[in-house]
């Protein structure tokens, strides 16, 4: 490869590796990033049912006796698929494939495991050398996310078009993991898709994953657990999540706790105030407890933060991660 790999390298290779008739004879999978890797393992093994039998080993286990490792498939396999780990150096990588192109002389295919891109030429010779596939694990930039997407979810079995991608980037941001478990959980509510899906057919799916976030930060909120829904929305901020959006969350809990204790020292039954609220009464429950810890003043200087962080996040550049600390600080 004359040029530094990219994300485009994997989506690319990992179709045409899932896609063949036959494995290549050797792969060399660099996980630069680790979901990457984990992702195409998880394919390579469910793609190896009924085909190949799979044993995952360490070189360091085979080196004096690489014999024993090739050619012990069962009788009713037509070889095995070797997992090899513990090739990082690239000395001992060096060596190994040696060995391994003296002795694999079956029908056996090999994956080598290494946890980074090597920068060096010697590695791209050897590619070239011994007709290895690279397998490179880069992790997208952000306007490749959506990319990643639909390459995950058509693996997975609920294809998304472009639409579809996008939003779930918008609603997620770009967590490759968090993008994963979701998918999968997609693939759950549409089993057997007779087309690519698109925003709006996830469209229910999605307000229901904002309304996920609001409850996990109305829950640490109601814990007293501050410095945790301050570090959870930062995260959702990393993620992709508006700023703007965590504000108005954050503004709504400050709202059912201001009302809650105005109704509260009215005389107002519980019972009542879910109702006008439309809150569950175990919720009102929680934030009378709740604001009999925190008072009216605090609440009001919560709020009106609030209000100059959507002023402040709307016209200026600060800080999103700063601006959101210091509403929940207001509460502590």
């Amino acid at each position: 490869m004359n040029r530094k790999p990219r994300f485009a390298d994997y989506g690319q290779e990992t179709r045409r590796f899932l896609r063949a008739k036959e494995f290549p004879a050797i792969s060399v999978l660099m996980e630069q990033d680790a979901f990457l890797g984990f992702f195409f393992l998880d394919q390579v093994r469910q793609a190896l049912k009924d085909r190949l039998t799979l044993k995952e080993v360490n070189w360091t286990e085979y080196a004096d006796q690489p014999e024993m490792l090739f050619g012990q498939g069962d009788l009713f396999s037509h070889g095995q698929f070797v997992i090899v780990d513990g090739l990082d150096h690239a000395a001992r990588f060096s060596k190994a494939i040696k060995v391994i192109h003296r002795y694999n002389q079956g029908h056996d295919k090999v994956l080598i495991r290494k946890k980074n891109i090597p920068s060096g030429q010697g590695f791209w010779k050897e590619v070239t050398q011994y007709q290895l596939t690279p397998i490179p694990c880069v992790p997208p930039y952000d306007n490749e996310v959506p990319v990643a997407i639909s390459l995950m979810s058509k693996l997975i079995g609920v294809p998304l078009d472009n639409s579809a991608a996008t939003s779930l980037q918008n609603v997620l941001g770009g967590d490759l993991r968090l993008l994963h478990n979701e998918i999968r959980k997609l693939a759950l509510i549409f089993p057997d898709p007779k087309k690519r899906l698109s925003a709006q057919d996830l469209a229910p799916h999605l307000e229901f994953l904002r309304q996920d976030h609001a409850f996990k930060i109305n829950d640490l909120l109601l814990a007293k657990g501050n410095a945790q829904a301050s570090i959870l929305a930062g995260d959702l901020v990393k993620r992709g999540e508006s700023p703007i959006a965590i504000v108005g969350i954050l503004a709504r809990h400050i709202r059912n706790a201001l009302q809650v204790k105005q109704y509260r020292s009215s005389g107002v039954t519980p019972r009542d105030i879910a109702s006008e609220l439309r809150l569950p009464l175990r919720v009102v429950s929680r934030y009378t407890e709740y604001s009999k810890s925190i008072s009216k003043a605090q609440l009001g200087r919560a709020l009106a933060q609030c209000h100059e962080a959507d002023i402040c996040l709307k016209s200026s550049k600060r800080d999103p991660y700063i601006v959101l600390d210091q509403i929940v600080s207001c509460l502590a």
